[in-house]
């Protein structure tokens, strides 16, 4: 830490004493381990919990599943429709899958228009049966028009999922996944695809 850093750190400490401390931490640790657009965790919390998951369901011979989530043709959408209708879509696809997941499983923004939800306890079966329903859901889903001016078709978006089951290896899970999400690709998208 610059002592510049050290200095304007201290200052804000104290400036906020006790109660109004607590709240600006609180409120500090939000904007650290959150993704401003979606609120969803960022990648930064998602290493962080996916370790302590990964831990806990080896120790405990638990099964745990990886899914990962792609907004199909979200470049082309963005380009066609302008990055605020791009960014109301993200928020859309964030709330279908915040509706569909349990308090337990854990969902993170990867990047631009992709997701990791971590699912303990999971077998990659029933995640399928998650899965299927964020992308029906998704499908039929019409997302809100941020301008009168953009045509109906920008209302319609889908996604593509792959998915993976943990057997020991964490980055072996996670590519797995991965190409899953490529395989859901290249079969034409909108599809959830188990490896």
């Amino acid at each position: 830490m610059e002592k510049g850093e050290t200095k304007y750190i201290e200052e804000i400490l104290e400036k906020y004493k006790g109660k109004a401390l607590t709240k600006f931490l609180k409120r500090l640790y939000f904007y650290a381990t959150r993704d401003s657009l979606t609120g969803l965790w960022n990648r930064r919390m998602l290493e962080e919990v996916l370790g302590k998951e990964v831990l806990k369901s080896l120790r405990y011979k638990q099964p745990l599943s990886i899914m990962i989530i792609d907004i199909d043709d979200f470049k082309k959408y963005n380009d066609t429709y302008g990055h605020l209708q791009g960014d109301e879509a993200i928020k859309q696809v964030t709330k279908i899958i915040m509706k569909n997941i349990r308090k337990a499983d854990f969902a993170a923004r990867y990047g631009g228009e992709e997701f990791i939800i971590v699912l303990p306890n999971t077998k990659k079966e029933n995640a399928k049966i998650v899965g299927e329903r964020i992308r029906k859901e998704v499908e039929k889903a019409k997302i809100k028009k941020i301008s009168k001016d953009l045509p109906d078709d920008c209302k319609k978006i889908t996604v593509s999922i792959g998915i993976s089951e943990l057997k020991e290896n964490i980055n072996e899970t996670l590519r797995n996944a991965d190409l899953a999400l490529f395989e859901a690709k290249k079969r034409g998208k909108n599809m959830v695809v188990v490896k």
